[in-house]
């Protein structure tokens, strides 16, 4: 990607927030994670580089920052310093967490009470049964109650997975997590790509390669950068996986205003025929489609053989290979 100022810069161009990949590193290795977290060990984000990122997001427009991971509660100094400091910068910080570090009421409070005073604004918690095999529900309730006496609203994310079911393993869940925690609890499916597509995927009913011919994600994300991270390494991504620079070597305000999906081979493709653009890349390295749980599933497939092909724009590497 051209690292000089191009015609194609537009200095009006906005984004409405941005997420901050504090780490891939987790306690849990979730079979529908789509950030491929782990359990194993990596370099999380410096608070310099956060404070750096929140700086230049905030020339592009950013009003809100989102801390995630991976598990940012990992490095909680770090989650500290990058909250104090969006509050300095007048962004709205949020953060998620699946509350492995609330095993008692008063350690949820003491920790919910330091986020609270650098200015924390609310907070979610991942509630299904995914993450239940690695936090005990205990946690979750000490977590939620903690954040709930203190006036930081969030909610609850609830992520499910229907194989021959239907919709009762959601239906199930729901209800278990609502009868342990009265609390708003939001509802997702799951993306099948990272983990889930390696893990879960098999066990997911298909449709031919052909249907997937849009990406869920064009509009909001790849056009208009709606969604926007920075994972650990620098790497911007409007989706997970896909990358359209570092902000290690340039300033996130640059890359931004540079953003020229057309000119990048990955987001062009997608743009204009969705995943099944990307197969079509794929099958002159030789992929060959068949089926596939939804349009993730689809893409992410097409990249893992792109990705020697293209490995400027599919990034990180350690993305498409941490898996369960």
């Amino acid at each position: 990607m051209n690292r000089h100022k191009a015609s194609i810069d537009n200095p009006e161009r906005k984004i409405p927030g941005i997420s901050l990949l504090l780490t891939y590193r987790c306690t849990s290795e979730c079979s529908h994670c789509f950030a491929s977290s782990s359990t194993r060990k990596d370099e999380p984000m410096k608070l310099s580089e956060v404070q750096e990122y929140l700086e230049e997001a905030k020339k592009v427009g950013a009003k809100s920052v989102w801390f995630f991971g991976g598990e940012p509660f990992f490095y909680f100094d770090l989650l500290l310093g990058g909250i104090e400091y969006a509050k300095q910068l007048g962004l709205v910080p949020t953060t998620t967490s699946n509350a492995f570090w609330a095993t008692s009421e008063d350690l949820a409070s003491k920790r919910m009470w330091l986020l609270k005073e650098k200015g924390l604004e609310r907070i979610s918690f991942s509630a299904d049964p995914f993450h239940w095999e690695y936090v005990p529900l205990e946690y979750l309730h000490n977590a939620v109650q903690a954040a709930e006496k203190l006036g930081i609203g969030g909610e609850l994310w609830n992520c499910y997975f229907a194989e021959k079911e239907g919709d009762e393993v959601l239906r199930l869940s729901r209800e278990i997590t609502t009868r342990l925690l009265p609390h708003e609890v939001s509802v997702g499916h799951v993306m099948f790509q990272g983990t889930a597509a390696e893990v879960l995927a098999d066990h997911a009913p298909k449709q031919p390669w052909t249907r997937y011919n849009k990406c869920r994600s064009e509009s909001f994300q790849l056009r208009s950068l709606g969604f926007l991270s920075i994972d650990p390494y620098g790497y911007v991504q409007p989706c997970s996986g896909i990358s359209i620079d570092n902000a290690k070597e340039r300033k996130l305000s640059e890359i931004i205003k540079a953003y020229d999906p057309q000119a990048h081979p990955i987001l062009k493709a997608l743009l204009e025929e969705g995943p099944v653009g990307l197969a079509k890349m794929a099958m002159s390295y030789g992929f060959k489609p068949t089926e596939y749980a939804d349009d993730c599933h689809l893409c992410y497939e097409a990249r893992k053989l792109l990705l020697e092909h293209y490995p400027k724009y599919l990034a990180p590497a350690i993305w498409y290979r941490r898996v369960k």
